[in-house]
């Protein structure tokens, strides 16, 4: 019979297991040149750009009334016209992949049975859906603990990988599966949490948190959301004036969104629900549209024809406006991007016919 270990050579023994344990974990994700990851297709698109990949977190961040709810249902709708397969949806800026056999689970831990019945209900009619998708699994949890929640999550998404796999978890709400934001060990162990569930189940996690009262710069609450920002793969912003939601992105690992391309949206009475703007470069491509319209229109009504050849065109520019070759070529290049100007059967440069204002 061995004599028993003392309590140092016990201690020593199982320091040693933990660094092995630890040696063989970090040596099976060591860089191998010799295989390639399968790139992850992204889940979501905010003006055709990924914002939500496999194994990563989203922020969704926005000052308090701001339209994050609309938003979040946008992209319950636009995962739902992907996988029903409905063009023209109005859904924000916001496109998806097709869930497939996935599940989306949506955690609403804000708002009340009712606002969170109209929230899905609105995002179906968004979408253009008369039936409620299988694979969407949508929960009122408003009132529920900090752990309660915490483990609420991890079950669904446990039950989800079962179903058939994970789609996305969207968590409106993040803050309140925490006791407190500025607990920095209570919040980097849930951020470290999410996390690992978006890459234990494959999927993004997409987290609705609320900024700073005051801020106008995207500071989410706390170290909470300090941590979040640092640990996510795209931040996505949203601030409101004049009763216009503007989305954009500027701290992210992909390509930004600007603010002056970003969707913009608003209520509207008439459709029950906030419906997508113009956004700021398309004004200004509007405004910039109806001048050059206006400009080439003079030069047609002088020259006493509908259309003319390109040389003729440039030349009746020159004239008109007051420039020089290369500043009349530019002004036709400018009108052929925009569309204001197109080619007729002969070759010439005329109007291009403009659409009536109710024209879908």
């Amino acid at each position: 019979m061995k004599p028993p270990l003392k309590p140092e050579f016990k201690r020593a023994a199982a320091t040693r297991l933990d660094w092995l344990e630890a040696f063989h974990a970090l040596d099976a994700k060591r860089f191998d040149f010799a295989i390639r990851p399968v790139e992850p297709v992204p889940r979501f698109f905010i003006t055709g750009k990924p914002v939500s990949t496999p194994g990563n977190l989203t922020n969704i961040i926005a000052q308090a009334k701001a339209g994050k709810s609309a938003f979040v249902g946008s992209l319950i709708a636009a995962a739902i016209a992907a996988d029903q397969k409905i063009e023209g949806a109005d859904t924000l800026g916001v496109t998806a992949t097709a869930p497939g056999q996935k599940i989306l689970i949506h955690f609403d831990t804000e708002q009340s049975v009712f606002d969170h019945d109209q929230l899905v209900r609105r995002a179906m009619s968004r979408a253009g859906a008369d039936s409620m998708p299988d694979w969407l699994w949508s929960y009122p949890l408003a009132g529920f603990g900090a752990e309660e929640l915490r483990n609420m999550l991890t079950v669904a998404m446990w039950a989800a990988s079962e179903r058939g796999g994970v789609f996305a978890a969207i968590v409106d709400g993040t803050a309140d599966l925490v006791s407190d934001v500025n607990d920095a060990e209570e919040c980097n162990g849930l951020v470290s949490h999410l996390h690992a569930l978006a890459i234990r189940y494959d999927c993004p996690i997409v987290n609705v948190i609320h900024e700073n009262p005051g801020a106008n710069f995207g500071k989410m609450r706390g170290h909470l959301g300090s941590q979040l920002e640092r640990k996510a793969e795209s931040n996505i912003r949203m601030t409101k004036a004049d009763e216009i939601t503007i989305v954009f992105a500027d701290k992210m690992r992909r390509a930004p969104i600007s603010e002056k391309d970003g969707p913009r949206f608003t209520w509207s009475d008439q459709a029950g629900m906030h419906v997508s703007c113009e956004t700021a470069g398309e004004e200004r491509n509007d405004a910039k549209r109806d001048n050059l319209r206006d400009q080439v229109e003079a030069v047609f009504i002088a020259a006493g024809l509908p259309s003319l050849a390109w040389g003729a065109l440039r030349e009746g520019i020159e004239k008109s406006e007051g420039i020089g070759q290369s500043g009349a070529r530019k002004r036709i290049e400018a009108m052929k991007k925009l569309g204001v100007i197109q080619k007729n059967v002969i070759g010439h440069w005329e109007l291009t016919p403009q659409r009536p204002d109710n024209a879908p």
